[in-house]
This record gives structure tokens, C-alpha cells and sequence, in this order.
């Protein structure tokens, strides 16, 4: 590596969060490891973004794809260092994450990646819909049976745990728990979030990326997924946090895609083993959909139908690539 050139790369699709952006670079100007550059993808953003990054020494790469997954191929494919960093604009590293990181890298050779937990402060608990329905199956009844079934079943019990995928295509929510960043150690696990993930370059090369027929959510649990069956670790160090102020905002929270990619990442991932696994799979899907039901009736707003649409989408859309 030449003695200018950055140890480690951190890429960060934004569009059109100038202040959520701002926290973030403001915590990364705060790292106390500095061998590092800051590479933003502008996805046509049309606030003051662009103005407000004249303040900070940052590579700002403009691609208009509406596609996060681009976005984050898009970066590390312009990036310097052999590790590549990702994060989002609403988030808000700790200072010695970076620091963190490659500490664990050095420690763990047969790492592919690693990430630590994604913690959201308590301002941001209700933008995370399972730990606000979880909150709130403690406090009714009948939200109670269905979080029975759902934690105990679809989730094998697993909810609390850092970095599990089950059986069923359900990740459990440890990794977004205050308490993951208590751990005594690194942990080796199923799938980090690409809110909080460094990956070596040579291992995005490999394994060709972000799968870019995901649109904006699950291509990280997909890139995590091929890059442990290509024989790599996948390291959770608890001391390397990230704060996650999760915007409701933006297409990565829109029920149409997020149907959409979730019904992509059960046809291409998911692959039961036994029958009880199929069974918590098409539980799992009854979930999801009926999530949205659920969510037009509280909120009053029928727009959340859209994620049975997306669902449905989802599975017409890799039938169309898969078998083409």
C-alpha cells in the first residue's frame, strides 16, 4: 500500500439528508483512527447537501440509480483501500469504530467482514417496527399471542440474539440491542447490517458485490450470506458501535419495496432444510404480509397494501430474471 493511500474506505449513499448526513460526517471527523477517506454517492440530491459538503474533505461520486445496492457497488468500486467501511446517511459512528474494525480484521485472518451493533437511541425505537411491536405485545393482549408465535416459531426463540438467521428467513434483532454492546468478545455470526460493516476488498471482488436486483433492502443480508458460504467469518465486535437514527423517510422504508426485496430474499436465500423449516418459512410469510393489513388499519392509510403488491412483485420478478 503506498504511504498515501487510504487503509480503509467508507462508502455512504445519501439522498436529500443534509442534517442526518452532517451527524454522520461530524462522528467520522471525530474517529481516532484518521487513515481513512470518506466516500459519499449523491443520488441527485436536491436539498443542500452538496453545499453542505464543501465543509468536509470527502469523494462525492453522483449516480441517480434509484437503487441502494448500486449506490454501495458504486462506492467501494471507486474506492482506494483494501477495506471498505459502509454505513448510512442517519447514521452516527462511535469515534474508535473505525479503529475497532480493523483491530478485528488483524485478529481474525479468516474475517471476511466485520460489523458490531447497530443501536438505535431511544428517540429513534419506534421508526424500527419489530422492536416497537415487540414493546408493544408487553403491554396487550392481544398482541401477545401472535408475538408468541412469531418469537417462538418463526424466530426458534432467537429473538434477542446477535447476527441469526433462522430457518424461516427471519433475522433475529440482538445486533440493534443496547445490550450487544456488552458482550466480553467478538462473536462469529450468520449476518451483520450494512448500516455497521467493513468487508475486504478482495472478498467484494470475489463474490462480485451487492446483488443489484435487490432495490433497497435485503442485499446486505444477501452479500453476508454468499460471502460466509464462500468460506469467510463473519466477526460482531460489540466495541464497534455505530447509532443508527433511523429516517421513516426514503424508498428503503417504502412498503412497495420492501415487500418487494423481502420476497426476493425468501426465493434466492432461503432454502429450508427439513419440512418444520418450510413451515416457518410460509409462516413467516403469512407475518410479513399480514403486517401490512395490520399496519393500514392502525394507521388508516391503505398506501401500506402496497407491501402485498411489492411481496407479490418480488416473487414475479426472480421467477423473470432466474429463469430467463
Amino acid at each position: 500500500m503506498a504511504n498515501n493511500q487510504a487503509e480503509l474506505s467508507v462508502v455512504i449513499p445519501t439522498y436529500n439528508r443534509a442534517g442526518d448526513l452532517e451527524r454522520c460526517l461530524i462522528a467520522l471527523s471525530k474517529q481516532t483512527f484518521h487513515n481513512f477517506e470518506t466516500i459519499i454517492i449523491d443520488n441527485g440530491c436536491t436539498d443542500n447537501t452538496i453545499d453542505m459538503l464543501q465543509k468536509y474533505k470527502v469523494k462525492v461520486v453522483k449516480d441517480a440509480a434509484r437503487n441502494v445496492t448500486h449506490l454501495f457497488n458504486v462506492g467501494w468500486r471507486n474506492a482506494d483501500a483494501d477495506f471498505i467501511a459502509f454505513t448510512n446517511d442517519d447514521a452516527q459512528p462511535d469515534e474508535n469504530w473505525l479503529r475497532n474494525i480493523l483491530d478485528t480484521f488483524k485478529v481474525y485472518s479468516e474475517a471476511g467482514a466485520v460489523g458490531g451493533p447497530t443501536v438505535l437511541p431511544e428517540s429513534s425505537l419506534d421508526n424500527q417496527e419489530m422492536l416497537r411491536l415487540h414493546s408493544r405485545s408487553r403491554k396487550s393482549l392481544l398482541f401477545r399471542i401472535p408475538a408468541w408465535i412469531y418469537e417462538d416459531i418463526v424466530l426458534e426463540g432467537r429473538y434477542r440474539d446477535i447476527g441469526v438467521l433462522c430457518e424461516s428467513g427471519a433475522y433475529s434483532v440482538g445486533g440493534s440491542l443496547l445490550e450487544s454492546t456488552k458482550l466480553n468478545k467478538p462473536i462469529a455470526v450468520d449476518l451483520l447490517s450494512i448500516t455497521n460493516a467493513a468487508i475486504k476488498k478482495s472478498v467484494l471482488k470475489q463474490v462480485n458485490g451487492l446483488d443489484e436486483n435487490f432495490r433497497f433492502t435485503h442485499g446486505d443480508g444477501d452479500l453476508f450470506i454468499r460471502i460466509g458460504n464462500s468460506g469467510y467469518k463473519l466477526i460482531f465486535n460489540p466495541k464497534a458501535i455505530v447509532w443508527h437514527h433511523v429516517n421513516p423517510v426514503g424508498d428503503t422504508r417504502a412498503a412497495f419495496w420492501r415487500g418487494r426485496d423481502q420476497a426476493y430474499f425468501f426465493k434466492k436465500c432461503i432454502r429450508p432444510r427439513t419440512m418444520r423449516g418450510k413451515g416457518k418459512l410460509l409462516l413467516n410469510i403469512f407475518f410479513f404480509n399480514f403486517y401490512w393489513i395490520y399496519k393500514s388499519m392502525e394507521t388508516g392509510d391503505p398506501a401500506f397494501l402496497k407491501g402485498i403488491f411489492g411481496f407479490l412483485q418480488g416473487v414475479k420478478d426472480f421467477k423473470s430474471i432466474h429463469n430467463s
